[in-house]
């Protein structure tokens, strides 16, 4: 069966405009130089960024992206960690400094900066696709409900059924053992399961 609309949205944010302030390499000019700046975007789902959109000997260095970042599914958290590298041309990239930003309680788009983690700053431009529009009964938060003494009578003959529960929170929130070859299966022992009220 074709999946749901709700199984297949994909929440993303995507990221432009960004300009970026570091001094890390001052103490290091004489035997380095300025930096090579490229950024990383990191989320529990995904990757982007990399050498390839370095910029040459620049402290304060602008991408204009985009760079476009799975967040999952529209409940998944919004956390994106932010590193700011250097690139050494063939020799081990330097992790010059990193941030973490948190994303959940902010509009869909904006604009801000943020504080990097060795004195650096960071400003840019996000747009999420794909929140959950619909938002829980004020005052309930998620729930549990137990089930148990699930009876299915006169089932066609099929190798073995069981009981798949699906929520709005998880892909597959419980499923039951399999009952090989029963016309009439029973699950008995209860489960606790949750949901979105």
């Amino acid at each position: 069966a074709a999946a749901s609309a709700a199984e297949m949205t994909i929440k993303t944010v995507t990221f432009t405009a960004i300009r970026v302030t570091t001094r890390v390499h001052d103490d290091q000019e004489k035997r380095r130089g300025a930096p090579d700046p490229y950024l990383v975007f990191k989320s529990h789902r995904s990757e982007v960024g990399g050498p390839r959109a370095h910029k040459r000997n620049d402290f304060t260095p602008k991408f204009d992206g985009p760079y476009k970042l799975s967040l999952g599914r529209p409940l998944d958290a919004e956390q994106v960690e932010v590193e700011l590298w250097d690139y050494d041309h063939g020799q081990e990239d330097d992790l010059m400094e990193t941030t973490r930003i948190d994303f959940s309680g902010d509009a869909p788009e904006g604009t801000k900066s943020f504080s990097l983690s060795r004195g650096g700053e960071i400003t840019l431009t996000w747009k999420i696709q794909g929140r959950r529009t619909t938002k829980p009964t004020p005052g309930r938060g998620s729930a549990q409900v137990k089930i148990k003494g699930i009876r299915i009578s006169e089932l066609p003959d099929v190798a073995g059924p069981y009981i798949l529960l699906e929520g709005t929170s998880r892909d597959v929130d419980e499923r039951w053992e399999s009952q090989a070859k029963q016309v009439n299966p029973e699950w008995q022992e209860p489960r606790d399961v949750d949901y979105d009220p």
